[in-house]
């Protein structure tokens, strides 16, 4: 009995370890399910479970060396061949796909970021060159860089004609080659609203009749300031002599009406 319990346990890790393999290396919900004698069933469990580890391990191993081997290709080339060692088997197969796909999308993302630094530049520059026979995604990238190129190369005349109007009393146009840039330019120097305030500032500084005093961050618009101090100082000179006048027919009309008075009293004192 013993000596046919030791087959029967020999002959289910056999049968186990056979079972579990395969079933390890397809990836199987692991289940060490069978039927014979309690010594059988033992084996094949032993069995089961060394067999279910290593193929695991051995599919786990080629599915790396998959990915490998498709991600190798992928650096290379666009277009997937799957080697016939891989291609016979769905598993293998997905692997090797992926690796080479995962290495086209890296090298796609890398000349992406190429052609968007190279319209960027263009763009900047304002002369297009758009690549030609490239992916749909390259010339994208492309254009996208070259529009955002466009725009900073837009904000960098706008801010040249806003602090323009910092410095002018009224608008100059510029001596631009290219006539988008003039337009550039006038739309930033008629945006220059702070100009109004400064404006303001010293008019009003002038019309109180206070001392000139250009704020500090106001002092490379002098020329501005300067003007429109000098309107507000003009209107209080031409205030305060309009006063004065009024003060003066004051003045004289009450002693005319004083002197009158007397002359009315003096008159009477002689009459009596």
């Amino acid at each position: 009995a013993k000596v046919i319990a030791e087959q029967d346990a020999a002959k289910g890790e056999k049968d186990g370890y056979a079972v579990g393999l395969k079933n390890g290396y397809d990836e199987k919900e692991k289940s060490a399910v069978s039927k014979g004698s309690q010594a059988y069933l033992s084996g094949y469990s032993t069995g089961y479970s060394k067999g279910y580890d290593e193929g695991k391990t051995k599919i786990a191993t080629e599915k790396k060396l998959a990915d490998q081997a498709g991600y190798s290709l992928g650096q290379k080339q666009d277009k997937v061949e799957i080697p016939t060692k891989y291609a016979n088997n769905k598993t293998l197969s997905n692997s090797f796909t992926a690796g080479f796909n995962k290495a086209v999308t890296e090298r796609d993302k890398k000349r992406e970021a190429e052609f968007n630094t190279l319209g960027y530049k263009d763009g900047k520059n304002d002369k297009s060159n758009e690549p030609k026979n490239v992916k749909p995604s390259f010339l994208t990238a492309y254009q996208k860089g070259f529009e955002k190129g466009q725009q900073d190369l837009k904000q960098s005349y706008l801010d040249k004609g806003y602090l323009a109007a910092f410095t002018m009393l009224e608008y100059k146009k510029p001596k631009f080659e290219n006539i988008k840039y003039i337009t550039w330019y006038l739309e930033g120097f008629e945006s220059n609203k702070e100009v109004l305030k400064i404006e303001k500032m010293a008019y009003n500084m002038g019309l109180k009749g206070e001392k000139l005093s250009i704020p500090r961050e106001y002092i490379d618009s002098k020329v501005i300031f300067d003007y429109h101090y000098e309107i507000g100082a003009l209107k209080y000179e031409e205030i305060e002599r309009k006063q004065n006048t009024q003060t003066g027919t004051g003045i004289g009309l009450m002693f005319l009406a004083w002197l009158g008075r007397r002359f009315y009293v003096a008159k009477k004192m002689i009459i009596a």
